[in-house]
């Protein structure tokens, strides 16, 4: 199984960093009465939201079959909660209690928000509880936001500090047999990591079976940069003697095996900044400009259409893109 299945924290206990929310989770849910019904969290991506959701359905006592997960950037409409609120009139099946997770829940409709936030007001069974994930709270309209805040108990979840990460990958490592691990290589992977710890299992899982160091740290620059074509497709966009970059940038994206989209463009953006790092190029900073705000969490669309866009600007054909 993957690292980050294998140690995906089962109790509060075992969550690495934001140890705030381990206390007030810890006390809010031992309470007899008084106890919230839906918990939200905020913070970047790959923090740990969704985390927090599965240790409260151990917590609370949800069985396997009682545990809703919603993607609500694939399933954003009113239908979504409206199947909800009829599932919430049922007893649970197995458990003590139901858990609906919503992730990314921004990008519901504000119809179906609305709806949500009257089922969390009015009409929420004593056995139902929500945990709502979002990494752009901000981006929710103002007054869904102000009552989602009322109702909800929210908690901001940071990234892991280099010294938490530094921790919980030593943990992991010992719990695999490794006694000693080259520093250089784990502050490889935190640097890479960028304190996401599924993020970080994910580059340890791509090296954990290696044995030279100089493999290992090839292995995580090509897990930084996605695999050779998303280099490719860097390479001409930043390549001023590549005049037709969409035609050669869309043949490589319909050749493109990739599960992870989101990851694909962070690679792209981590090898923009060491660009930009280097020398002030304007353009480059459109292109991680684009890359950051318009287009993420759409999967492999938002991906091809974010390539079309800077395609298009960089050949000087369309002035209408947003950047």
């Amino acid at each position: 199984m993957p690292l980050y299945i294998d140690y995906r924290p089962d109790s509060l206990e075992q969550v690495a960093g934001n140890e705030q929310i381990v206390t007030a989770l810890s006390n809010l849910v031992s309470r007899k009465e008084g106890r919230p019904h839906s918990f939200l969290f905020t913070g970047r991506p790959g923090c740990g939201k969704t985390t927090f959701g599965f240790v409260l359905k151990n917590l609370l006592e949800v069985s396997d079959e009682d545990f809703h997960i919603y993607d609500t950037a694939n399933t954003r409409g009113i239908d979504v909660i409206r199947g909800i609120i009829d599932d919430m009139k049922y007893s649970p099946l197995n458990g003590k209690n139901k858990l609906y997770l919503l992730d990314e829940c921004h990008m519901a409709t504000t119809e179906a928000l609305n709806a949500l936030l009257r089922t969390l007001e009015y009409g929420c069974p004593e056995h139902c509880y929500f945990v709502l994930c979002t990494a752009e709270f901000d981006s929710i309209k103002k007054t869904l936001r102000e009552a989602l805040g009322r109702r909800c108990a929210r908690f901001e979840v940071k990234a892991l500090n280099p010294r938490e990460m530094t921790d919980f990958l030593n943990g992991i490592l010992k719990s695999e047999g490794f006694e000693e691990y080259p520093e250089n290589i784990i502050s490889k992977i935190i640097s890479v990591a960028d304190g996401s710890p599924g993020e970080a299992l994910n580059a340890l899982d791509s090296v954990i079976e290696l044995t030279d160091e100089e493999e290992i740290i090839k292995a995580i620059e090509g897990y930084i940069y996605g695999g050779k074509e998303v280099i490719e497709i860097c390479h001409i966009l930043v390549n001023d003697k590549v005049l037709q970059k969409w035609r050669e940038v869309s043949k490589i994206l319909a050749q493109l095996k990739v599960e992870d989209v989101e990851r694909s463009r962070r690679a792209m953006l981590n090898y923009f900044e060491k660009i930009l790092l280097n020398k002030a190029d304007p353009s480059v900073a459109n292109m991680m400009t684009l890359l950051t705000e318009s287009f993420m969490y759409t999967g492999r669309a938002g991906l091809t259409l974010t390539c079309y866009y800077i395609c298009r600007k960089l050949e000087g054909l369309s002035d209408d893109i947003p950047f």
